[in-house]
């Protein structure tokens, strides 16, 4: 038989202890000690009524509804127990009880008639109302929690109830362990008072088999018995009792454990709720940051793709050019598309430090080939704001330095960009490149005559998204990337990033890197690469894998003028049947293409290549995909070689050096 005084559905690790405004009638003789539980009360939104006699007491509680009453046990005109006994069972239930009454025998019957609480006046009154106020609130609780009773004696599980119900529990009977154990299965429940000695099943074998069942592992159990057997206690402990409590009980000792043991098992609860929380949180980032990255890719594809195109016809129409104006034309667009591309870049940066995910590749170089190299990009550029730009190398400098070369030249391009943004016509911009003064460090700096940064703004220009003023971004454009991007660079190469300036005065930015031990055998050299103007034919027959007609023609191009024959193949299906009909010296493979993809592609030639034992046809990736680990996906799926859209005619030509001479 499953009996409940309420049985709805409780979810008590959702609830939130958010004290209700009740009406509370406050029944005490002492007007002090009736005026400071007022007070108490009311201070917490509660409505109080007082009552000072049992006459008034009871005029009361029989013509008005309360929530609560405060009782004392003795008045001036009669015993507060004439009026719980004269209660029905309902009203009991919310009465709590201020007595100074110290008889454990007339507190333990006072419980047993059905009262909420019993509170003693010995206590200090601040944690009386503590325990009061704390008591009103684990009523709403309680009301959401279950206590299964399973104990053959009727007498004791009526008896339980009444203690048990008076407190909002919904409590569930059951007179075998068998019956108990049926309504586990379907009721959830938070806590079980179960009797040892009972017939079939007893109350430690009911116990093992609830130890069993993973569901039920941490549902505490407070075992009853009328034995003093010591073995019995450890045995039930032994096998996953919360807690043992010997008949006949001290009502008080019951609830107080009873108490404990539901929190502890609710905290338990709430714990492993956020923890389920943060796991769907975790999943949900995770989730979000693959659709992020999937998101990058695509927009790196989508705008490099046709950017390959406009900056390479540009290339070539502006290398045969005669006509000057034709030709300055041709440069402004150049520009732009370069601009965009830089742009790009700051985007796709900015997302990789946010996440954590930016590449540092540590090398060893000549300090001259980044001063060259950062420096030259930027001579069109002063000649045409008749700038006066100073390059100075100091000697003192160390010949060969280990960090990330192209992260040191994009920082000082930042900076020399912004430099000569800033400064007006015939102005002067001075790049150096010195010693520390404790000659542990190489100082970068870039010294400008240009409109300046007040103090108050030098921290500013570092942060994401921002310029040194509003007007800035109208007049001169950007989106603050730059400076922000420059300055996580810096600390990544563990190094310093300062600024020394004053509105209209010009502006010094500087960084500093440290100097390490390094392996001059191990040195790269940057300036070793293949011009435009040098002269360089191939002689072979390539497969080009492109879906964009746009690319597919300036790839043509490019192609033919450095001598090579060529098929084209508009998607990867394509590719395949071409690579099985004829023979290529080399393979251009893009990615991003409908029905197969450049990866599926290479895998099914690579297949086609073992399964006939033919050699290896070289197959270079030439993708808009730029994002981390793209070139290690490439490689990884057996690719030889990986170049980015927008293409650079002297990288082409080096990797196809590489490969086909």
């Amino acid at each position: 038989m499953i009996d409940s005084a309420n049985t709805r559905e409780a979810t008590p690790y959702d609830f939130q202890c958010e004290t209700s405004s009740y009406r509370v009638l406050v029944v005490e003789d002492s007007k002090f000690f009736s005026s400071v539980v007022k007070k108490d009360l009311v201070s917490y939104g509660h409505e109080v009524i007082q009552a000072f006699t049992l006459k008034e007491a009871t005029q009361y509680i029989e013509n008005e509804e309360f929530d609560f009453i405060l009782l004392d046990l003795i008045l001036p005109d009669g015993e507060g127990d004439e009026i719980i006994d004269s209660m029905p069972k309902k009203l009991r239930s919310k009465v709590i009880v201020l007595s100074g009454d110290e008889d454990s025998q007339r507190r333990d019957y006072i419980f047993k008639s059905g009262i909420l609480d019993y509170f003693s006046k010995t206590s200090s009154l601040q944690m009386v109302m503590e325990d009061i106020r704390e008591l009103m609130c684990s009523v709403q609780q309680n009301s959401l929690l279950n206590i299964l009773i399973v104990d053959d004696s009727t007498f004791m599980r009526r008896t339980l109830k009444g203690i048990l119900t008076p407190k909002r529990f919904n409590v569930y009977e059951a007179e075998s362990g068998e019956k108990g154990l049926e309504i586990l299965k379907n009721i959830e429940i938070h806590l079980v008072l179960l009797d040892y000695e009972m017939p079939n099943m007893d109350g430690a074998q009911m116990l093992e088999q609830i130890k069993k069942v993973k569901k039920y592992l941490n549902i505490p159990v407070i075992m009853l018995s009328g034995t003093q057997n010591n073995d019995v206690v450890a045995r039930v402990l032994k096998h996953g009792a919360s807690d043992f409590i010997n008949k006949p009980f001290v009502t008080e000792e019951l609830l107080l454990k009873i108490d404990l043991h539901i929190k502890s098992y609710i905290n338990h609860k709430r714990i492993k709720q956020k923890e389920h929380e943060l796991e769907l949180s975790l999943k949900r980032s995770i989730d979000a940051e693959k659709h992020k990255s999937v998101f990058l890719a695509n927009m790196s594809h989508e705008i490099r793709t046709p950017l390959n195109a406009i900056i390479g016809f540009v290339d070539l129409l502006a290398h045969d050019e005669t006509d000057k104006k034709k030709i300055d034309y041709l440069n402004t667009v150049q520009s732009s598309g370069k601009l965009l591309l830089n742009l790009i870049n700051d985007i796709l940066d900015f997302s990789k430090i946010e996440n954590n995910k930016l590449d540092i590749n540590k090398e060893v170089f000549l300090i001259s080939d980044i001063f060259d190299l950062a420096t030259s990009a930027y001579e069109p550029m002063v000649k045409k704001k008749h700038i006066k730009f100073e390059k100075i190398l100091y000697g003192d400098v160390p010949e060969y330095f280990c960090s990330d070369f192209l992260r040191i030249k994009q920082i000082i391009t930042n900076l020399l960009g912004n430099a000569i943004k800033f400064t007006p016509e015939d102005g002067r911009v001075i790049f150096e490149i010195s010693l520390s003064e404790d000659k542990k460090s190489v100082e970068f700096s870039v010294d400008d005559s240009g409109i300046g940064i007040a103090p108050e703004n030098h921290k500013k220009v570092f942060e994401l998204f921002s310029q040194a003023e509003e007007t800035t971004t109208k007049k001169f454009g950007g989106t603050g990337l730059g400076l922000s991007i420059s300055a996580k660079l810096v600390e990544l190469l563990n190094g310093q990033i300062g600024l020394e300036s004053a509105l209209g005065e010009g502006s010094r930015f500087y960084f500093t890197l440290p100097i390490v031990d390094l392996d001059e055998k191990q040195v790269i050299y940057h300036k070793k690469h293949i011009t435009v103007d040098k002269e360089v034919h191939f002689d072979h027959h390539l497969l080009l894998v492109e879906d964009n007609k746009a690319n597919q023609k300036f790839m043509g191009i490019i192609l033919e003028t450095l001598g090579f024959t060529y098929d084209i193949a508009s998607d990867g299906f394509e590719a395949v049947e071409k690579f099985t009909n004829n023979i290529y010296e080399a393979i251009l493979m893009d990615e991003n293409m409908p029905n197969i993809s450049g990866i599926e592609a290479t895998k099914k030639i690579l297949e086609y290549e073992k399964d006939n034992n033919l050699s290896h046809v070289p197959i270079v990736a030439l993708t808009a995909n730029a994002l981390k680990g793209d070139r290690e996906k490439f490689i990884e799926a057996g690719m030889d070689e990986y170049l980015t859209k927008p293409l650079d005619k002297n990288t082409l030509v080096s990797v196809l050096e590489k490969i086909l001479l």
